[in-house]
């Protein structure tokens, strides 16, 4: 329903804008619906996992009615209740730009570890020790792209080209079909002028998803 809802207005705002792509105010149609029967089927949770969607779907409502500071005590008790949910660990980080959140009320998981690096890797700040916690996170994960990616554009912000640009080609190498942050390895081989190599990377993205922003 929510899905739906989200649907439907970001329809309205495409329908609304007009061809000046002026800004238009949509609202989750479902939004009053969801507001009423979310903390109803919270209550009916039989298991903790049902319950930590519930509160990040919960959460989400918050958020969509304008309420954030009301989404941030129910993400931390999502993530409590369902520590893998992914989704309320990224609205989790979204909302925490605005507030403040205690470390302690983190749920002691080793997701806790991995979204708290990966949220620093996305602040541009304390480089190298950002780098060396995602090398840490490694090795359980020694496939992980997404980390290979996220080492890899923490040293394009710490000005490490060259190392940015070998952990890019190993991704490519390995994961040739993973286009997540390849706009940052486009941008360093411009930067150092790799022409040849920035056309190999843009024909093979267009090849893989024509329409990827």
């Amino acid at each position: 329903l929510y899905l739906d809802g989200e649907a439907k207005r970001e329809q309205q705002k495409q329908e609304e804008s007009g061809i000046l792509g002026w800004s238009i105010a949509a609202k989750n149609c479902h939004l009053k619906v969801l507001q009423e029967q979310v903390p109803l089927m919270l209550e009916k949770c039989r298991t903790d996992v049902q319950a930590g969607c519930f509160l990040y779907l919960h959460a989400l409502v918050m958020i969509t009615a304008g309420c954030p500071d009301r989404a941030l005590p129910l993400l931390v008790d999502s993530v409590h209740r369902y520590p893998c949910n992914w989704s309320a660990w990224s609205e989790l980080q979204r909302c925490e730009k605005n507030n403040e959140l205690n470390k302690d009320a983190l749920p002691q998981h080793w997701m806790t570890v991995y979204c708290t690096t990966v949220a620093r890797a996305n602040s541009e700040s304390q480089f190298e020790e950002t780098i060396t916690l995602l090398h840490e996170l490694m090795k359980p994960f020694p496939q992980s792209p997404f980390l290979m990616t996220k080492i890899a554009v923490t040293m394009y912000h710490a000005r490490d080209f060259q190392q940015a640009i070998r952990m890019f080609e190993i991704v490519r190498r390995d994961f040739p079909t993973h286009l997540e942050h390849m706009d940052v390895f486009s941008n360093i081989l411009f930067v150092e002028g790799a022409a040849a190599k920035l056309s190999v990377l843009a024909h093979s993205a267009v090849q893989i998803d024509k329409y990827r922003p």
